[in-house]
């Protein structure tokens, strides 16, 4: 069937609001009760202070989150901005039809298409915490379905709310600049003669850096200093620094090649596959032709979207191979699983079209599509019971002395205490040392300037332990972190969940020895995570500190138990794994830790320290052709460095000498 885009259907705005309720109503009963993990502890804290987060600074989101904050009457705050991303979702699922029902598809088909959208994986994942991501997806279909009305009717008015909605959504997230040069491409092919419409260009240009200006906000809301003041974007500099997130800059990956490109390529692929599981998946390829053959023009403008944010998530991230590297790229493809259920819609007109002597089979093809994903999906993404982020952070500042300095390794360890600290005024007498993902300058405002100046303007990671070690020689405050740092002048002790530093010449109190049973949690069963990468991080943690102090206490079974549960969510993450072989070489379990060394390089066969002590573990347990081949190896690697030429001649000692002692037996 050859539907045309025509106008003179009025789009089904009862059939989009039923189908927006229905969105609303899976988000209600799966979203989140309190803060989570990813950036949610942080985002919230900066609505809450109507303040900056991370970088870009993000100053739609935050200041349409601190109206949601106000307005809605919920318990907790942090339901409240979970209920923003649920509300810009459904409206995204509502816009999403009216789109679709524009095309001409049946209600069956738009139906079809908008709720299997509604449950698949990411974009609900996203829909019922504290992100940004739903009010992005928003902008993608109400860009791309103004776009659809203006090719129509070539109407200024609707190419200038357009251009408003489009330079708005510059000030949500990054990846709308990837599709700014698209839109401004198909405008000018679909209607040629606007170059030379000077009077509606200048409205248009005009409108787009009136709209800008809500970038503004950066600077102008962080000159008042508000708890949550990322960056400090006061400054041209300061502010340029947040707008082009330098702060990230180091975490890029520099190898590019096409065969890492073929790998990013290919870890899409497996994300895509389950997004609205494999089979729906598989309706959807037809579909795209289906689209191709009933408007081309539409088929340019949304496979355009597609592509450019594929591509372009993938060449600017330049993520690594790695599964916690892979997970935090997920979020940029939703506008292309947003794209593939238009892709959908248009398989279940062709269905239509085969099955139009049979409605109860089309009917019954539809509720198995929308139920596919809802039903996979679900225990993944009901987040009705997430406590873990909320348990942890309140663990560890019932741990913390008062007026301590706090450092947090990770984002799950510094956004849900950021959380409580600023928006729930919790452990006011604490200082989040990183609250930035860097150390705060206000701690080392009195470091001497000849150890300032080797540092850049914006200090570096090999310029943290520098930092730190200062702050720990000018302090009389206790000192925590959720993992020891190395230091010159202090030891990290063991704390519970964190690690306290006594200077090295002084001895160290014990902790309470009831201090593992005051901590609350309403879960830690590996089993209960769902694949949620702060859950398992917080399980992986909480399982690993209570091993490293059940050995302390020679409590060795009791530890192997718990270095086992740690195991059960590591996902391949390599230094989780390392980790928790070097602590079974530091408490003698040599051919346990063998089994860690080799998950770890089995990984990533580069990862040098693992194959150095599978080496030393090795050669220990007296298995010396094993470790020849690895010591072979890193020489391979390392022909300069003479610890690994050292190690090499050791093994051949020693196994010489063993067989020496064993011709003389």
């Amino acid at each position: 069937m050859n539907y045309s885009i025509s106008s003179k259907h009025s789009p089904d705005h009862f059939c989009a609001t039923l189908c927006g309720a229905f969105a609303m109503l899976l988000y209600w009963v799966t979203l989140a009760p309190t803060v989570t993990g990813e950036d949610g502890g942080e985002l919230i804290a900066a609505a809450y202070t109507l303040g900056i987060p991370h970088p870009t600074g993000y100053p739609l989101w935050t200041m349409l989150a601190h109206l949601f904050g106000l307005l809605l009457p919920i318990a907790e705050y942090a339901c409240r901005i979970s209920f923003m991303s649920a509300f810009f979702a459904a409206a995204t699922v509502y816009f999403l039809v009216l789109f679709l029902r524009h095309l001409n598809l049946s209600r069956i088909c738009t139906i079809t298409a908008a709720l299997t959208f509604a449950a698949s994986r990411e974009f609900w994942e996203q829909s019922v915490i504290a992100e940004v991501y739903t009010l992005n997806a928003f902008f993608v279909i109400l860009c791309i379905y103004l776009l659809l009305l203006w090719t129509e009717s070539k109407s200024p008015t609707t190419l200038y709310l357009f251009t408003i909605i489009y330079s708005l959504s510059l000030s949500n997230h990054s990846t709308m600049y990837l599709l700014g040069p698209w839109f401004l491409c198909f405008i000018f092919y679909q209607h040629r003669p606007l170059m030379r419409q000077y009077k509606t260009l200048g409205y248009c240009v005009a409108l787009f850096l009136i709209s800008l200006l809500v970038h503004l906000y950066l600077p102008i809301r962080s000159r008042t200093n508000p708890a949550m003041d990322w960056g400090n974007p006061e400054t041209f500099q300061t502010f340029w620094d947040v707008f082009t997130r330098v702060q990230y800059s180091a975490m890029m990956n520099d190898e590019r090649s096409l065969g890492l490109f073929s790998q990013q390529l290919l870890s899409f692929c497996k994300y895509y596959l389950w997004e609205f599981t494999p089979w729906v998946l598989l309706l959807a390829m037809p579909g795209l032709y289906g689209l191709y053959k009933s408007s081309r023009t539409i088929f340019a403008l949304t496979t355009g979207v597609f592509s450019l944010v594929l591509v372009g998530s993938i060449i600017i991230p330049n993520f690594a191979i790695e599964y916690y590297w892979v997970w935090l790229n997920t979020t940029y493809w939703i506008p292309c699983y947003l794209i593939t259920a238009i892709w959908i819609g248009y398989f279940m007109d062709y269905a239509q079209e085969r099955l139009k002597s049979h409605p109860r089979l089309l009917h019954a093809l539809s509720i198995i599509i929308i139920l596919s994903p809802l039903i996979v999906h679900f225990e993944h993404n009901d987040q009705s019971n997430y406590y873990y982020s909320r348990d942890y952070a309140q663990n560890l500042l019932d741990t913390l002395d008062e007026n301590a300095l706090y450092f947090g390794e990770g984002d799950h360890a510094i956004f849900p205490i950021t959380y409580l600290h600023i928006v729930e005024g919790k452990r006011s007498d604490i200082t989040i040392g990183n609250q930035y993902g860097y150390i705060s300058p206000e701690l080392y405002t009195d470091m001497p300037d000849t150890l300032r100046s080797i540092m850049p303007r914006l200090p570096r990671a090999v310029d943290d332990p520098i930092i730190f070690d200062w702050i720990l020689k000018h302090t009389d405050r206790p000192v925590y972190s959720t993992r020891p740092r190395n230091s010159l002048t202090h030891d990290a002790i063991q704390h519970g969940l964190l690690y306290q530093y006594y200077p090295k010449d002084s001895p160290a109190p014990q902790p309470p020895e009831n201090l593992w049973e005051s901590y609350h949690w309403t879960s830690l069963d590996p089993d209960e995570t769902h694949n949620d990468w702060t859950a398992e991080t917080i399980v992986y943690e909480y399982h690993y500190a209570k091993a490293r102090a059940s050995f302390t206490r020679n409590e060795d079974e009791e530890a192997m138990h718990l270095i086992r549960l740690a195991s059960q969510v590591t996902h391949g993450h390599k230094q989780a794994v390392y980790n928790l072989g070097m602590l079974l070489v530091r408490n003698g379990y040599l051919d346990e830790a063998k089994e860690y060394f080799i998950q770890v390089l089995d990984e990533d066969s580069d990862y040098i320290s693992a194959r150095y002590n599978l080496t030393l573990c090795y050669m220990k347990k007296n298995d010396f052709e094993k470790a020849l081949i690895h010591s072979q190896k890193l020489i391979q690697d390392f022909p300069d460095d003479k610890g690994m030429t050292n190690l090499h001649k050791k093994i051949l000692q020693n196994q010489s000498a063993l067989q020496d002692n064993n011709s003389l037996d």
